[in-house]
């Protein structure tokens, strides 16, 4: 587990436009642990802010 973690944070701190989330929470597969709370993590990222957030 911390050998991903580490993979998570060099990424995170070497791709331009990343934002690293954790999610104490989550097992191996967050989309079905939660899927609500990982589709609105997703979407946030996917959609652009409107002009009103801007």
């Amino acid at each position: 587990m911390d050998h991903f973690q580490h993979v998570a944070r060099h990424l995170a701190s070497s791709i331009p436009g990343v934002r690293l989330v954790t999610l104490p929470w989550a097992g191996h597969l967050p989309g079905l642990e939660s899927p609500q709370h990982v589709s609105d993590l997703l979407l946030d990222f996917l959609l652009p802010a409107s002009p009103s957030s801007a």
